[in-house]
């Protein structure tokens, strides 16, 4: 390559300078990452290579296929040595660190390795030492080299093998006519090795070995050819041997990974199976902007990319050819092949991209230059750092959650349970405990069923956060021991590990629940819908535990007829007596209904009575939806929205639910005599309107506490226990603004529209 600049000096000095300044980034690096090493295992591809170190088995998953045979005998080492140096660690670190080890080394090793590999495509030496460190310190590198995972080792791998292959290109095209250079024969043997260590390494060391081979072809000699694909059969055939050893043979081994390659392609999105343009934008966002973890430095570093592409197609071609040789073919794999939200599948890309900016920065002065990369350099640590720090020292989600779980039954959202299945496994190893059947829509009926039956004690309930259904059960019995989470900007790096978020709630036999039928959240009502349920269809049934307290019960929800009057008649049955019985008219189509049970749910058989509530008559009319269930003794606080709130809503991407209050809505509440504290959780009216608006709560004429509400909000009002007496429970909420979104051309809906609640919590006040 041919430049001016002082960057690009190829003497002496500067290469002894480079290989030492590698030396100290290479011990910064090892010593860095002692405090990042992880607390846990996490992701689930790193739970199956735990599971394969303690006991090799495929077709377990123990690792999933293909097998990566190479990877887990040298797991297996490093975790023996981890065992002996800390045999007090948990089971789960000692896993973790083990297999983190060879991410460490591999990083460690990484700074000669893309060093080798960009003198080897043609850099100077100061271009090379650059690049590398540009590279091991970009966010993606930076925190990947401390996971449990195949993809820095592999990389590493991939990259030396890369630098032998074309350092044996550079001797055979000096002289076409010698022996080719044994350095080919050790790199395609590496080349076939470390497909046991990371299968996608083929896709960067392949297209070159395929080359090296097609130019001893074009120079006739066939026998050579055929030998260096001989040597990279050969190193495949070390692991691949005792793999099929192992496996049960050939056909067994090839109905599992035929198995894992169905689910690879089943529910993953990929441009192979789903192409669309937005999927490809996104893809490439993923690919590129992301693994910078900042907008900003991302595209600095693209753009500089860029600019480094052309100043080698301009200078320097055959450079940017090999480039392009060593990485184009995995760019083209993992942006078809490859489910790009999973931002680790990026990694190989990052060295390209950190390389060509590099090569943009070499055209600087000297100074001016090296300033700049300095500048990259260090904003690439101040970005990744908090992500970092977060991750070695915390666990992964669900296995904070498992460490914390102290109960004989679980049950879990079936993704959870689906994405944590391995976990499972590796925990239950050691602590046994059941797990509740995980029916896609009915996970939190299989808890109703348990304590129908009677089934004693609580139950801890592993939760997807943007799931609802949990309102199925009395919220009184249900207690979140804790939200388990990524620190945000190591979400953002470890994107897809699975599961992610976890929500650990504990629930206790609840006074009562609910079955099918019912709408109280938008998710229960679109699998009631899904059925063909409702009360107009079958009768809903809720459950009450039984108990001679004294019991009031409420019911809300909406006639749902869309045109014309119709009248409906709701009848309630406790153990098939019937206990209420009204009228709802599509005229006036929402109702509350308040069932008083003054000696309690009388004793029967099993633990729980049986509460029905259907349509009388015709089953075949306008459907009802039942919104709204609680039961409380006259001892609790229970409430309902009354006139002026619109239907639950919710957004299933995030699981955000709430309602909309009109301009003037109410609460109606039943309480024993004391105080009560009402808290308003919700959103800023300046989404909506130009300025902030007021809001009054009121009791009867009275007013008890006005807010004038301009950003996001939660407001906490105190309710006189007099007030409340005075005004019979009923709490008038007035907002100042209302708008209807089908007068601003926005949609249909001619609802009015005041403020958006996502939560409201009625309870007596603390004393």
């Amino acid at each position: 390559m041919t430049t001016t600049t002082t960057l690009t000096t190829t003497g002496t000095s500067s290469r002894r300078l480079t290989v030492v300044g590698l030396a100290v980034v290479g011990l910064v690096v090892a010593l860095a990452y002692g405090a990042s090493l992880p607390q846990t295992l996490e992701d689930l591809d790193s739970v199956n290579f735990a599971l394969g170190v303690e006991a090799f088995d495929v077709s377990e998953h123990r690792p999933h296929p293909p097998g990566y045979p190479v990877y887990i005998a040298a797991g297996k080492v490093t975790t023996a040595a981890v065992t002996a140096v800390a045999p007090e660690w948990p089971r789960d670190r000692r896993a973790a660190v083990g297999l983190a080890l060879w991410s460490v080394i591999a990083a460690t090793a990484g700074a000669w390795v893309l060093y080798a590999f960009w003198m080897a495509v043609g850099f100077p030496p100061a271009q090379a030492g650059l690049s590398a460190v540009l590279a091991l310190v970009s966010p993606l590198f930076r925190l990947t080299a401390s996971r449990p995972l195949t993809d820095v080792p592999g990389l590493v791998a991939a990259l030396a093998v890369l630098a032998a292959l074309l350092a044996g290109l550079r001797a055979f095209r000096a002289a076409p006519q010698d022996r080719p250079p044994p350095i080919w024969w050790w790199a395609a043997a590496g080349a076939g090795l470390i497909i046991g260590l990371r299968t996608q390494t083929m896709w960067l060391t392949g297209p070159l070995l395929c080359w090296c081979a097609g130019e001893l072809v074009a120079q006739g000699r066939w026998r050579e050819s055929v030998r260096l694909v001989g040597c990279a059969a050969a190193g495949v055939l070390v692991w691949f041997l005792p793999l099929m050893a192992t496996s049960g043979g050939w056909t067994a081994y090839l109905t599992v990974l035929g198995s894992q390659g169905t689910n690879d392609f089943m529910g993953v999105e990929m441009l192979a199976t789903q192409p669309s343009w937005p999927l490809m934008v996104e893809a490439l966002r993923r690919t590129f902007v992301t693994p910078w973890l900042h907008d900003t430095l991302a595209w600095v570093v693209l753009g500089l990319a860029v600019a480094g592409a052309i100043r080698l197609l301009w200078l320097s071609r055959p450079v940017l050819a090999l480039v392009a040789l060593a990485f184009w073919p995995y760019c083209v794999f993992h942006l078809t092949f490859q489910e790009t939200a999973t931002i680790r599948y990026s990694l190989p890309l990052v060295v390209p991209i950190a390389g060509l900016a590099v090569v943009a920065l070499s055209a600087l002065r000297r100074p001016v230059a090296f300033t700049a990369i300095a500048g990259l350099v260090l904003a690439s640590l101040w970005v990744v750092q908090p992500a970092l720090a977060a991750y070695g020292r915390v666990g992964a989600p669900i296995f904070r959650a498992f460490e914390d779980f102290d109960a004989a039954v679980v049950g879990m959202h079936r993704r959870i349970a689906s994405e944590a299945r391995q976990a499972t496994v590796w925990v239950r190893e050691t602590k046994p405990f059941t797990v509740l059947p995980t029916d896609r829509g009915a996970e939190v009926s299989a808890v109703v069923d348990r304590w129908r039956t009677g089934a004693p004690g609580p139950v801890w309930f592993f939760a997807n956060s943007m799931r609802r259904d949990l309102a199925l059960i009395d919220p009184r019995a249900r207690t979140l021991h804790a939200r388990y989470t990524w620190h945000p900007k190591t979400r953002t790096l470890v994107a897809f590990a699975r599961p992610t978020d976890v929500d650990a709630w504990i629930i206790r036999p609840p006074r009562w629940m609910l079955g099918r039928g019912w709408a109280v959240t938008p998710e229960i009502g679109g699998v009631t819908s899904a059925l063909g349920l409702g009360p107009h269809r079958a009768p809903a049934e809720a459950y009450l535990r039984r108990d001679p307290a004294p019991l009031r019960v409420v019911i809300g929800g909406r006639h749902l007829a869309d045109g014309g009057f119709t009248l409906k008649t709701l009848v309630a049955r406790l153990d098939g007596r019937e206990v209420s019985r009204w009228q709802i008219a599509s005229s006036d189509p929402h109702f509350l209904q308040w069932i008083d049970l003054p000696t309690g749910v009388p004793t029967g058989a099993g633990p729980y009575a049986t509460l029905s509530v259907g349509v009388e008559g015709d089953q075949r009319g306008r459907p009802v939806g039942l919104e709204f269930f609680d039961a409380a003794t006259y001892d609790d606080v229970l409430w309902v929205y009354g006139p002026g709130w619109h239907e639950p809503e919710q957004q299933p991407s995030t699981g955000l639910s709430w309602r909309w209050m009109s301009g003037r809505a109410q609460l109606v509440v039943a309480a024993p005599p004391g105080d009560l504290t009402l808290t308003l959780t919700g959103e800023s009216p300046h989404r909506y309107f130009a300025t902030g608006s007021d809001v009054v709560v009121r009791l009867g004429t009275r007013e008890v506490g006005r807010r004038h509400i301009i950003d996001d909000f939660t407001e906490t009002f105190t309710l006189p226990a007099a007030d409340v007496a005075a005004s019979a429970g009923v709490v008038t909420l007035d907002v100042s603004q209302t708008y209807v979104p089908a007068d601003r051309n926005e949609s249909a809906d001619r609802r009015e529209l005041g403020l958006r609640v996502f939560e409201v919590r009625l309870a007596t006040a603390e004393r």
